[in-house]
């Protein structure tokens, strides 16, 4: 409850006029805290939207009670025009605005004629990423192609994975074929030194490395994921059924040896960044706001009103977690 209280305090300290949360987790407390201050509240959800039903092949029957509390926000912020059709199918009222690209002055001197045989992969090493894919992927492009080399950019997230995967690479002999650069501020260089740029992530919400490898004219193989709004117009890369380590390597291996494809698909990653670069955010968060402010209610409380709501904050926030 000091959170909350906290959290009231820096509303009418600081005179904030609306509330904007990135947490789904204990969300009833904050609608309710938004609720009984006549707070207008916005909340950004960044993750995809199958996470919320069971399964994928299964009716979308959401698994938790969240989607019923979002509901409550007078607007939700997503990241893909599918996921923002989904959750406006549950009653909320959500609106697709992309994350904003703050690369967009890169210049790049990768020239897309040079083949080096190098391929890239940029991200975490967790678990959520599919990295444990790199293995048998590298194992069917070396067979195909011997001369090619994957650099691995990123930080370590999971230090059991990564020595399982460094086990995994020792026995297959692929210590000169696959490469842990570890994390580097400065990406420039392993960009433009690159050829194509391999995701193994099974989902995404937004990626950014997928929108740098395309800021580079990088082309890119990955898992199908067609709800990604960097991915909607079907250019700049090759897509695989999820999970086909076959399919993908021979999608690096076809952009590695064919220098038409790879220099079409660089020109082509380039140019479907573009829209993105020019999006209008601050129109479209004026809308949301404009939107939120005209069903803002003025709260006029007696001193019997504030005891009661304290209290339904106090129990919600002091709630078994299975109840919230």
């Amino acid at each position: 409850m000091g959170r909350l209280t906290e959290l009231e305090d820096c509303i009418n300290r600081f005179k904030i006029d609306v509330f904007c949360s990135h947490s789904v987790t204990r969300v009833l407390p904050m609608v309710l805290l938004c609720k009984v201050t006549g707070m207008p509240l916005v909340l950004e959800l960044h993750g995809i939207f199958t996470t919320y039903v069971a399964s994928r092949h299964a009716l979308l029957q959401p698994r938790d009670k969240n989607h019923k509390i979002i509901r409550l926000a007078d607007a939700t912020v997503v990241l893909s025009r599918v996921f923002e059709t989904f959750w406006r199918n549950l009653g909320c009222n959500a609106h697709y605005i992309p994350n904003p690209l703050p690369l967009s002055d890169i210049e790049f001197k990768r020239d897309p004629m040079v083949n080096r045989k190098v391929i890239l992969w940029v991200g975490r090493i967790v678990e959520a990423k599919g990295i444990r894919a790199i293995v048998p992927i590298m194992r069917e492009v070396v067979r195909r192609e011997p001369q090619a080399k994957l650099r691995v950019l990123g930080g370590m997230g999971d230090e059991d994975l990564f020595n399982e995967l460094l086990d995994r690479i020792r026995a297959e002999g692929f210590e000169d074929h696959i490469e842990f650069c570890g994390f580097h501020l400065d990406v420039r260089s392993f960009y433009e030194s690159a050829d194509v740029m391999l995701t193994t992530s099974p989902s995404e919400g937004f990626s950014f490395t997928i929108a740098e490898s395309k800021l580079y004219s990088l082309p890119l193989v990955c898992y199908e994921m067609p709800y990604l709004e960097l991915l909607r117009d079907g250019r700049g890369f090759i897509s695989v059924r999820q999970g086909d380590a076959i399919g993908a390597a021979a999608a690096l291996v076809e952009i590695l040896n064919d220098d038409r494809l790879r220099v079409r698909l660089s020109k082509e990653a380039r140019e479907s960044v573009e829209p993105f670069l020019e999006y209008d955010f601050a129109g479209a968060w004026k809308m949301i706001f404009d939107e939120a402010f005209k069903g803002r209610r003025v709260v006029d409380k007696n001193f019997e009103v504030e005891q009661i709501e304290r209290l339904l904050l106090h129990e919600i926030w002091h709630a078994p977690s299975d109840l919230r």
